[in-house]
């Protein structure tokens, strides 16, 4: 009896706090960052992983598609997609078709109306962000599929409320002399140059061209480099973690 009593105390007990892992600079990898990460997703042999965020909101991560057609729409979020593999045809509402093979990088502001015409065995890492009510003014004037020139002036591509943007970004060589919180998630794409971040609990991850990381949201960390360019995609209202 006196066992059972016990038994019963323990299972009304509140159970006691986890401590949270640390926060982490999350690398990106094709097939996400272990064998069967990659998910099936709705559109016939799709699949997703999201390294950030929550899906049907902001959320970065890799998705493949073998074959995928879909009607005419309007997004009612901006984003970014790094073609990986395979190649993807875009048929805006006015305009050409626009193809897009390994390296290239696309943007859709916010309101852009296109359909996917065709995909062909793609890979790619994605972004989406800056989400409002569907038929909300677009922040852009004509928003229209964008083909990316990573050797363009540096600027700000994109902005929109609360911190969303999209730059592409320079740097001279630099040490930061304190650590960077980021108050919201943030996708980092290089594109030249080579870049380490530390984080306060020791973790060290070194970059060049082509790597994708992203810092969440709470993140600290520092940076050194040499000269370095790099797309820089920060999402707005991250989904709680």
């Amino acid at each position: 009896m006196r066992a059972l009593a016990l038994a019963l105390l323990l299972a009304a007990a509140p159970a006691a706090a986890v401590a949270e892992a640390p926060l982490k600079i999350l690398r990106f990898q094709p097939d996400g960052p272990h064998p069967g990460a990659m998910k099936t997703y709705g559109y016939g042999a799709s699949k997703i992983y999201i390294y950030d965020g929550a899906m049907n909101g902001p959320s970065a991560g890799a998705w493949s598609s073998p074959d995928l057609s879909s009607p005419m729409a309007r997004w009612n979020f901006a984003s970014y997609i790094k073609v990986l593999e395979g190649e993807v045809t875009f048929r805006p509402k006015s305009g050409p078709d626009m193809t897009f093979r390994p390296g290239e990088s696309i943007f859709f502001p916010r309101g852009t109306e296109f359909s996917w015409f065709r995909t062909r065995d793609l890979k790619e890492y994605f972004v989406v962000f800056d989400f409002a009510p569907p038929g909300a003014p677009a922040p852009v004037a004509d928003p229209q599929v964008v083909r990316l020139d990573p050797a363009g002036p540096p600027r700000d591509i994109y902005k929109g409320p609360n911190g969303a943007a999209m730059r592409l970004w320079t740097t001279p060589p630099v040490t930061t002399p304190a650590a960077h919180v980021a108050a919201n998630p943030e996708l980092l794409v290089f594109l030249e140059g080579h870049v380490t971040l530390r984080t306060a609990s020791g973790q060290v991850e070194r970059f060049g061209p082509g790597d994708v990381a992203l810092t969440p949201r709470g993140l600290a960390y520092t940076w050194t480099s040499d000269a370095a360019r790099l797309y820089r995609v920060v999402l707005d209202n991250p989904a709680p973690r």
